[in-house]
C-alpha cells in the first residue's frame, strides 16, 4: 500500500499528457494505464471557499464509505488515497464497461433484452441493500452513477454525495455552513429524491429507493424520462386535483413503486 501511495504523491495531475475521461466542479478523474488499469480522481482545492470546502468533504465521505463498507462485487474497489497540497487523490480500480447514460446515448439500450434490463435492476437492489446495511446511504443513484461491466456485472460508483446513518456522524461539523447533517445534495435531477436538497437532515435510506424506482422505470421504458417526472412537485398537493396526463401518471405510478420498494429494501 506504501508504493501505492508514493506513486500517488508523484502523480502530476497538471501534466496534459494525462488521460483525462471525466470532469466535475471541483474534480478530474484520469486514466492510468498499466499492468492493473486505475483511474485517479483529483479534487483540487480552493482557498476561502464554501463549495471548495463542500467539495472536500464529498471527497473525503467517498473515501470513508469505500474504505469502511467490505468490497461488494457490484461496487469499484478502492485503492490508496492521498492528500497533497490543495488536492485529493482517490485512486480506484477502472471498470470496463459503459454507464447506463452512456448507453442510452448510444442508442445501444434497445440491445439489452428485457431479462438483462431486470438483472440490472436486481444487482442494483442487492448492492443497495449491502450500503445500508453497513451504515450509509449513496443519495445520488442516476444513470451516470450505474456501470455495466463487460461481463454483464453492474457497479454502482460516485459516493461522494454518500451519507451516514449514525446520527453521531452526521452530526459532525467541518464548519458551521458544511455540517455532514445539513450539506445539500441536488444529485441528478429527475432521479433524486426531493430531502436530498430540501430536508438533507431527514435523509434515510429511502431516498435511494426513490432512485433506484427512477432508475427502473427507464430500464422499462428503454430511454431516459424526462427531468420533470420526478414527485418533487406532488409531495405537497392534493392528488384529486391532479391533473389527468401521461407525466403526472408517471409521478404518481414512481410514487406507488417508490413507497413498495421501501419495504424490500427495509427501509422504516
Amino acid at each position: 500500500m506504501e508504493s501505492e501511495k508514493d506513486f500517488l504523491q508523484s502523480f502530476d495531475h497538471t501534466s496534459e499528457t494525462n488521460v483525462l475521461i471525466g470532469t466535475g466542479a471541483f474534480s478530474k478523474v484520469f486514466l492510468v494505464q498499466g499492468t492493473n488499469a486505475v483511474v485517479i480522481k483529483v479534487t483540487v482545492l480552493k482557498e476561502d471557499s464554501k463549495e471548495s470546502e463542500r467539495a472536500k468533504l464529498d471527497a473525503m465521505m467517498e473515501i470513508e464509505i469505500l474504505t469502511s463498507i467490505p468490497l461488494h462485487k457490484h461496487m469499484v474497489p478502492y485503492v490508496s488515497h492521498v492528500i497533497k497540497g490543495n488536492a485529493i487523490l482517490t485512486c480506484l480500480h477502472k471498470i470496463d464497461g459503459w454507464t447506463l447514460n452512456e448507453w442510452y446515448t448510444a442508442g445501444k439500450i434497445q440491445e439489452l433484452n428485457c431479462v438483462f434490463r431486470k438483472s440490472i435492476i436486481t444487482q442494483l437492489h442487492e448492492v443497495l441493500v449491502h450500503v445500508h446495511t453497513h451504515g450509509y446511504i449513496h443519495r445520488d443513484v442516476s444513470n451516470n452513477n450505474v456501470m455495466v461491466k463487460l461481463n454483464g456485472h453492474v457497479v454502482l460508483i460516485d459516493f461522494c454525495f454518500g451519507v451516514s446513518t449514525d446520527p453521531q456522524k452526521r452530526s459532525l461539523k467541518s464548519t458551521s455552513s458544511t455540517s455532514v447533517s445539513t450539506r445539500r445534495c441536488q444529485g441528478t435531477l429527475g432521479y433524486s429524491a426531493p430531502e436530498n436538497g430540501n430536508r438533507p437532515a431527514w435523509t434515510t435510506e429511502s431516498c435511494d429507493a426513490y432512485s433506484l424506482v427512477c432508475v427502473s422505470f427507464d430500464l422499462i421504458a428503454g430511454k431516459p424520462a424526462d427531468e420533470s417526472c420526478g414527485y418533487h412537485d406532488i409531495l405537497d398537493e392534493d392528488p384529486r386535483n391532479f391533473p389527468v396526463d401521461e407525466r403526472t401518471f408517471h409521478k404518481v405510478a414512481k410514487y406507488i413503486v417508490f413507497q413498495i420498494l421501501i419495504s424490500l429494501l427495509h427501509v422504516t
